[in-house]
């Protein structure tokens, strides 16, 4: 399904206002009710980009991030002031089936965690004072991979399903000496997503835990393949 664009002055302040209920009051003493109210909206704005289409993007973030999916400084390859609405739009039946729920989870909520850590994790298009690379706590989960802007965050700063890329080593990513500690995934359909870990062997233990991980998905969708042709 080819994926329905919202007018730019409606994403623009679709932005501004998820900044200022993600970060602007981040650190105020609301009120319970308040607080309700608040993530509330921030549901309804999520809801609003899967009706559309609108790449996965969480609450919050750097400078220049979304609320709900990914950082929207990373993914905003075009240059323009919103986040990419089309990268992952053919996959949204996917994240459905996941529910919002699962797509928001907090660090301390997930289960099932296959992987988890620090990382560094590249920007699509950094601003001119922002970090090329920012550190970010991810984890690996059902399927998943979550990126928090720390391990105790209450919502990712992005989502994305594992299912359709492939990892490998990655040191052409970095000239420095953390060039060794990179690594990628890639897909032909989907935007790349690249990482620097603590060291060479942390990032070959990633690169590991998720190909492990993406031969058991693959293998685990044959049999209904193989159940279709037969009837």
């Amino acid at each position: 399904m080819q994926a329905v664009a919202l007018p730019e002055e409606i994403r623009w302040l679709m932005e501004d206002a998820e900044e200022f209920l993600g970060e602007g009051l981040r650190n105020e003493n609301l009120s319970a009710t308040a607080r309700d109210h608040r993530d509330h909206i921030l549901r309804g704005f999520q809801q609003v980009k899967t009706r559309y289409y609108w790449d996965i993007q969480p609450q919050g973030g750097d400078q220049a991030e979304s609320y709900l999916g990914q950082d929207s400084s990373d993914d905003n390859q075009s240059g323009t002031h919103g986040p990419s609405l089309t990268s992952d739009a053919p996959f949204l039946p996917d994240y459905q089936d996941e529910g919002v729920e699962d797509l928001l989870k907090g660090a301390q909520e997930l289960d099932n965690i296959i992987k988890q850590g620090y990382l560094e994790k590249k920007s699509k298009d950094h601003s001119f004072f922002g970090s090329e690379w920012q550190k970010r706590w991810c984890v690996v989960s059902r399927g998943l991979f979550y990126y928090y802007a720390n391990e105790k965050s209450k919502q990712p700063k992005g989502t994305f399903l594992i299912k359709g890329y492939s990892v490998r080593m990655a040191p052409y990513l970095r000239k420095d000496s953390k060039k060794e500690s990179c690594f990628e995934l890639t897909s032909q359909d989907r935007r790349s997503y690249e990482f620097t870990a603590a060291n060479p062997a942390e990032a070959r233990d990633w690169v590991d835990q998720i190909s492990f991980l993406l031969k058991d998905l693959s293998s685990l969708t044959i049999p209904c393949e193989e159940e279709e042709e037969e009837e």
